[in-house]
């Protein structure tokens, strides 16, 4: 099932990087949800606002969970059936997308966390040619040791399936035949089994998918070989990714022990890594656990929630970039860094927890129909710079085809200009490098000691 809200606004005179077949079109903005593969919907964003600047959004909903992202490695369930139902809605806005005022050579699909990650491997799937033209990431990438589950997995996609059958009552010889009998269950009773087997929140993800091509190959091996789609990307992170996992520890708002946090590091690395744990675990120590960080609770607290947001967000998204950047082509591509914090949510030391941003692109601090008092004059003027820029990118390729108060958004255009834009007040920033000796650690230096013995 496939479920599309459209909202239109008309624009003249805009500058098209795709030819148009009518000037009265206007560009066309997709959106994929998140939810860790498992939840969410395209209703839980408001595209009013975002629409008003000139283009027309798109929401869609994508099978979840089992349903969207069971696998059994072979023809039984491939898999990737929430990624297929994103390629139709795609499709859907070629095939339709006129009829609302929405122009189908200018389209521009974006996403946060799971629907991030959903974009990248979009854009490094065949089966995407011809349906989109620019792609924004926010929060998730294909590269993202979370975003695409794998045979090396302690619980391989295929022990997964099986586990679900077990949980259901089909205890089957052949994974035909668990599929066969999963076919027969309600989906209701399906949804139930995989919380009471969850292991974690990404119990279900994509999988490289031989069969159909949605992701014909590891992530990695597509952005090498240069596999990808050529368009202009933007990829960004946020300041505090990890902020709610660390908000959980007791205690967390005064800080954290050292103790803890060197026990947590130890902990970290046994499960996630089987070679050179020891090396790894030293080598990461060196750079978050310096006497430095581990002088007050406080430091403890903020190196804690970077190490883990630098491993599951930060590091990967600047290895794409890099990787995109390196193999040149037509489409430039862009990083940034979201920091901004209104100041009447959040407490300071989080700094900008994952999914943050998508507030202020979507220009929520104008809904009335939320806690409008949450919201100051300045995160209006903010969420009116980011709406300024997505919107920028959708028509132009570039988020800064003009300087925006004063300041371009430079292209990423290799590892030795690592060039983001920094978007932590009402008038943002370019700078360079952003943690460049952690991503480093997590995207050079770990990866040779995970090959060695």
């Amino acid at each position: 099932m496939m479920h599309c809200c459209v909202f239109i606004s008309n624009t003249s005179n805009i500058l098209k990087f795709q030819k148009s077949s009518d000037p009265a079109l206007v560009p066309v903005m997709v959106y994929i949800h998140g939810g860790a593969f498992v939840n969410g919907a395209g209703l839980v964003v408001n595209g009013t606002q975002l629409s008003m600047k000139g283009v027309t959004v798109v929401t869609l909903n994508y099978r979840l969970g089992a349903l969207g992202f069971l696998s059994t490695e072979d023809q039984a369930a491939p898999g990737n059936f929430g990624l297929l139902d994103q390629l139709l809605a795609l499709q859907w806005v070629q095939d339709n997308i006129q009829a609302f005022g929405g122009d189908p050579g200018r389209v521009t699909v974006f996403g946060d966390s799971a629907g991030s990650a959903s974009v990248s491997l979009l854009l490094t799937s065949p089966l995407s040619k011809g349906l989109f033209h620019a792609a924004i990431c926010e929060s998730g990438v294909g590269l993202a040791n979370w975003a695409v589950a794998m045979k090396t997995d302690v619980l391989r996609p295929r022990d997964r399936a099986r586990l679900l059958g077990i949980g259901l009552g089909c205890i089957k010889a052949t994974t035909q035949e668990v599929v066969d009998c999963l076919r027969t269950k309600d989906a209701e009773d399906i949804n139930k089994a995989v919380v009471k087997i969850a292991l974690d929140r990404l119990m279900w993800s994509p999988v490289v998918d031989t069969f159909y091509q949605t992701v014909p190959d590891l992530p990695i091996n597509s952005w090498k070989n240069g596999k990808v789609m050529d368009v202009p990307v933007i990829r960004g992170t946020n300041s505090g990714e990890w902020a709610a996992y660390i908000a959980k520890i007791q205690g967390n708002h005064s800080g954290i022990k050292a103790s803890f946090f060197l026990e947590q590091i130890h902990e970290y690395v046994h499960q996630r890594f089987f070679k050179n744990r020891k090396v790894i675990e030293d080598d990461i120590k060196m750079v978050y656990a310096t006497p430095y960080n581990l002088s007050t609770p406080e430091l403890v607290r903020d190196s804690f929630l970077q190490l883990v947001s630098d491993d599951l967000f930060t590091a990967p998204i600047v290895l794409e970039t890099q990787l995109d950047a390196k193999l040149g082509g037509n489409g430039k591509t862009y990083f940034y860094v979201f920091s901004y914090v209104s100041k009447n949510t959040l407490p300071k030391w989080e700094g900008a927890p994952h999914g943050y941003e998508k507030a202020f692109v979507f220009g929520e601090p104008f809904n009335k129909v939320l806690d409008y008092s949450n919201y100051t004059d300045i995160d209006c003027f903010f969420s009116l710079t980011m709406m300024e820029m997505w919107t920028n990118f959708a028509k132009y390729g570039d988020p800064t085809p003009q300087p925006l108060y004063g300041a371009r958004w430079e292209p990423f255009t290799s590892v030795y200009n690592q060039s983001y834009f920094l978007l932590d007040s009402s008038t943002p920033k370019s700078h360079q490098n952003f943690r460049y000796e952690a991503t480093k650690l997590w995207n050079v230096v770990i990866p040779a000691l995970k090959k060695t013995i």
